[in-house]
C-alpha cells in the first residue's frame, strides 16, 4: 500500500523548498528597515509637533515620542515573529483572510479604520509593483499545485507586512493623527522597500526553472470613450481648460484670419518685387494672380507631406521615438536650432514636391502657420528641450491634419489640436529631465508614437490619448501636491524647531555668562537641557510668560548655580542633599519627557558631586553684535529682490546647481523669519534653497530665470506671437 502525502503537505513542502533559503535574508532585511524607521521617527515626530494646529494635538505627537521609545523593541519582536511565522505558513494565509473577513462586523470602529488604512496604502504598493507581483503569483502557483496565489497571500508580501504591521500597532497606544504619521513612515521606510525581496524571489525562481517565459500582465484600465462630457470636463485639470468668457472658436478665426491676409500681403509685395526685377532684366512677364493656373489639390499637397523622400531628406534626430522603451536623450540648445532648420527645410521639400507654382495659397498658408507654430514651441523656454525634440516629430502628421482639416487651427475643441495642448502643458510641468523614464515623458512619447502609427487622421484615436494623458497629468498632479505640501510642512516645523533651539541657546548662554562652570556641564547644557528647553518653548508655542518656560530658567539658573567650578568667584559646592534635590527636579522634568537621556543626566549629577572633576572649568564668551546688513547698492540686484519679493508661490525656475546641471523647480514656500525661499522639483521634493539675495544675485548672473508660464492655450498664443512678427516683417 503506497502511503500518498496530503495535497497541503506536499504543497507546504514544496514552498519551503524554493523559499528557505530566501526567507532568512527577507526577514533580516525587512526588521533592518524596520529599525530604520523608528531610529527616524523621533525626529519626524518632533516636527509634526512643532507644527501641531493646537497645544492638544502637540502633545500627541510628545507623549508618541516617549511610546515608540518605550515599545518599539517590543514592536520590532511581535514583527520579526510574525514574519517568521507567516513566512512558514503562508499557505494558510486565505483562509486566515476569511477568517479576518468574517470577524470585521465584530472588532470595534478603531481596529476597522487601522486595517483599512493599512490595507489602503498596501493596495497602493501593489498596484505601483503589479506586474513583479503578478509574474510571483504564477511562479508561486507552480509549487502551489497549479493554483496561482492571490496577491494577500505573497510571502511577506504589501498586505501580509501590512497585516503584521497591524498586530505590532496594536501594542503601542498613539491617538489617530500620529498613527496616521506612523503608517506614512510604514509604508516609506518598509514597504516601499520591499520590491527588492520580491524581486529577488523572481530571480530565484527563473534560476530554478519555474516560468522563465513568463511575459508581465497589466491590468486593463477604464475606457474613457464613453463617458459624458460632462465627466471628461471634470477630469482635465484646470491649467489645460481651453474655455474663455467670449467665443474662442471665433476669436482664434479671427486671428486665423489676419494671419492669412498678412501673409496675402507679403506674397503680393513679393510677387510685384519679381515682376519688377523681371522688367527691369527684360525678361517675360509671370503669370500674375495668387492661384496657378493648374492648382495642385489638397490631396496631392498631403501625399507631398508624407513623401518619405522628404524624411529621408532631412531627417530629424533620433531620440527613440520609434522605441517602446525611453531613451536617454540630451538635448543642447544647438540640437533645438538644428531642428528648427531641419522643420524649415521639409516644409521647402514640401512646396518644391508640389510644385512651387500649382500650391494653392490656402494650403500653403496652412503648411506656413503651422511651420510657425512649431517654430514658437521650439523657442518656449518653459518647455524643456527632451519634450521639444519629441514633439518636433509630429511636424509631419500635423501638417497633415491642418492641410486636410484647416479647422484644427481654428476649433479649440478638435482632437488633434486638443491633444497637442496637453502634450505641451504636460510636457511643460511634469516632465524630469535628469531621468526621462519617470514623470509624464513615457506617456508622451507613447502618445507621439501613436500618432506616428496612424498615418491617417482618426478622431477616436486622439480623444483616447487625450484622455489618457490627461488622467496621467491629474495622477502626478496629485501626487505632487500631496508631496509638496508634505514638504512644505517639514520645512517649517524644521524652521521653527532651528528657531526654538536658537532661543533656548541664547537664553541659556545669557544665564552661563561671567560664571565658570565644570567641564561636564558643557556635553549637558548643550545636549539634553538644549532639547529640554527647545521642547518647552514649542508645547508653549513660544510663550515667554508660560508657567512651563519660566519654571525651566529657573531650573537652568539652579544647575548652572550647582555647576560652578572651583575657578569661579562665586563657587560653593552644592551638598549632597541639594543635589538629591536637583536629581528629583530634573527626573521630574527632564527624564519624563525625554526618558533616553537619563544616563546623561545620571552622569552629569555624579561629576556635581566628584571633587576632582570641580578643577575643571567651561565659559561662554559673549557674542560680538553682529553689523547690520548693508544696503543693497547694485541697482539691477535691488530691482531683482523687488520682483522677488511680489513673486506669487509657485512660480518656475531653471536653477544652475554648483555642479553646473540646470534644474526646473518651483518656488513653494517664503520663510519671512529667514528670508528663505524653499524650492521643490516636479515630484514635490525638496530641491533648494536659497535666500532672497542669493537668489536675486543668481537671476542677475544668469544662475537662475523665471519661467513665465501661462495659462492661455498654446495656439492662442501661437497666433498673437505669429501675428506680432508678421506685422513687424511688414512694417
Amino acid at each position: 500500500m503506497t502511503i500518498r502525502m496530503s495535497s497541503e503537505s506536499a504543497i507546504e513542502q514544496n514552498f519551503n523548498n524554493v523559499l528557505n533559503p530566501w526567507k532568512k535574508e527577507t526577514i533580516s532585511f525587512l526588521v533592518t528597515c524596520l529599525r530604520e524607521m523608528f531610529k527616524s521617527a523621533d525626529q519626524i515626530l518632533l516636527e509634526f509637533a512643532d507644527n501641531a494646529q493646537n497645544t492638544q494635538v502637540q502633545t500627541h505627537f510628545f507623549e508618541a515620542m516617549r511610546e515608540l521609545w518605550l515599545k518599539q523593541d517590543n514592536v520590532i519582536t511581535i514583527f520579526n515573529d510574525g514574519l517568521d511565522k507567516n513566512l512558514l505558513n503562508f499557505s494558510d494565509k486565505n483562509k486566515q483572510k476569511n477568517s479576518l473577513d468574517d470577524a470585521l462586523s465584530l472588532v470595534d470602529k478603531d481596529s476597522f479604520e487601522r486595517n483599512l488604512a493599512l490595507q489602503t496604502i498596501a493596495n497602493q504598493v501593489e498596484k505601483k509593483n503589479y506586474s513583479t507581483l503578478y509574474e510571483l503569483t504564477q511562479r508561486l502557483g507552480v509549487l502551489n499545485g497549479g493554483k496561482a496565489l492571490k496577491f494577500d497571500q505573497i510571502p511577506a508580501g504589501p498586505g501580509m507586512l501590512a497585516d503584521i504591521f497591524e498586530r505590532c500597532v496594536e501594542v503601542i497606544f498613539i491617538e489617530k493623527e500620529v498613527r496616521l504619521v506612523l503608517y506614512t513612515l510604514f509604508d516609506r521606510y518598509v514597504l516601499s522597500k520591499a520590491i527588492k525581496n520580491y524581486e529577488d524571489l523572481n530571480k530565484r525562481l527563473i534560476d530554478a526553472g519555474i516560468l522563465p517565459d513568463l511575459k508581465p500582465q497589466f491590468k486593463k484600465k477604464e475606457s474613457k470613450e464613453k463617458k459624458s462630457a460632462a465627466e471628461q470636463k471634470t477630469a482635465e485639470p484646470e491649467e489645460i481648460s481651453h474655455k474663455v468668457d467670449a467665443s474662442p472658436t471665433q476669436i482664434a478665426s479671427q486671428a486665423f484670419d489676419q494671419i492669412k491676409d498678412i501673409l496675402a500681403q507679403q506674397r503680393a509685395a513679393k510677387m510685384a518685387a519679381q515682376q519688377q526685377q523681371n522688367r527691369d532684366s527684360n525678361q517675360p512677364p509671370q503669370a500674375t494672380g495668387n492661384h496657378p493656373v493648374q492648382s495642385a489639390s489638397s490631396l496631392e499637397v498631403v501625399s507631398a507631406i508624407a513623401d518619405q523622400g522628404v524624411i529621408d531628406q532631412a531627417p530629424l534626430p533620433d531620440v527613440g521615438i520609434r522605441d517602446a522603451a525611453v531613451k536617454r536623450v540630451q538635448v543642447d540648445a544647438d540640437l533645438i536650432v538644428n531642428i528648427n532648420e531641419t522643420l524649415k527645410k521639409q516644409r521647402e521639400l514640401i512646396k518644391k514636391l508640389v510644385g512651387q507654382e500649382r500650391i494653392p495659397a490656402e494650403d500653403e498658408d496652412v503648411i506656413d502657420i503651422v511651420g510657425m507654430v512649431f517654430e514658437i514651441m521650439l523657442n518656449d523656454k518653459a518647455l524643456c528641450n527632451e519634450v521639444k525634440t519629441l514633439l518636433s516629430h509630429l511636424h509631419t502628421p500635423y501638417l497633415k491634419i491642418a492641410v486636410a482639416d484647416p479647422s484644427f487651427l481654428t476649433d479649440h475643441e478638435h482632437p488633434a489640436r486638443r491633444l497637442f495642448e496637453l502634450m505641451i502643458a504636460t510636457g511643460r510641468d511634469w516632465v524630469d529631465t535628469s531621468d526621462l523614464t519617470k514623470g509624464i515623458y513615457p506617456q508622451i512619447q507613447l502618445t507621439v508614437n501613436t500618432i506616428l502609427e496612424n498615418p491617417t487622421y482618426d478622431e477616436k484615436v486622439f480623444n483616447k490619448l487625450s484622455a489618457n494623458l490627461t488622467e496621467a497629468n491629474a495622477h502626478m498632479s496629485g501626487q505632487q501636491r500631496l508631496s509638496e505640501d508634505r514638504t512644505i510642512e517639514v520645512e517649517k516645523g524644521r524652521a521653527k524647531l532651528n528657531q526654538a533651539k536658537a532661543i533656548a541657546i541664547k537664553n541659556s548662554h545669557q544665564l552661563m555668562l561671567n560664571r565658570v562652570l565644570i567641564a561636564d556641564a558643557k556635553d549637558f547644557l548643550n545636549g539634553p537641557w538644549l532639547d529640554y528647553l527647545t521642547l518647552v518653548l514649542l508645547r508653549s508655542d513660544f510663550n515667554f510668560d508660560s508657567d512651563s518656560w519660566q519654571q525651566a530658567l529657573a531650573l537652568c539658573q539652579k544647575i548652572i548655580d550647582y555647576s560652578l567650578s572651583s575657578e569661579d568667584a562665586n563657587f560653593s559646592a552644592p551638598s549632597q542633599l541639594d543635589v538629591a534635590a536637583l536629581s528629583t527636579e530634573m527626573q521630574e522634568v527632564v527624564g519624563n519627557l525625554i526618558p533616553h537621556y537619563q544616563s546623561e543626566i545620571d552622569r552629569f549629577l555624579e561629576a556635581l558631586t566628584d571633587s576632582e572633576k570641580r578643577g575643571s572649568t567651561y565659559s561662554i564668551e559673549p557674542e560680538l553684535e553682529s553689523a547690520e546688513e548693508e544696503a543693497v547698492s547694485d541697482e539691477k540686484l535691488a530691482s531683482q529682490i523687488t520682483k522677488l519679493k511680489s513673486l506669487p508661490s509657485g512660480t518656475w525656475f531653471d536653477l544652475t546647481l554648483q555642479s553646473g546641471e540646470t534644474v526646473r523647480v518651483k518656488m513653494s514656500w517664503f520663510n519671512p523669519v529667514t528670508a528663505n525661499f524653499l524650492f521643490v522639483d516636479q515630484k514635490g521634493v525638496k530641491a533648494a534653497v536659497r535666500s532672497l539675495k542669493e537668489l536675486a544675485s543668481e537671476v542677475v548672473d544668469g544662475q537662475a530665470a523665471i519661467i513665465e508660464h501661462s495659462n492661455e492655450p498654446f495656439f492662442d498664443r501661437s497666433f498673437k506671437a505669429i501675428r506680432s512678427l508678421l506685422e513687424k516683417a511688414i512694417h
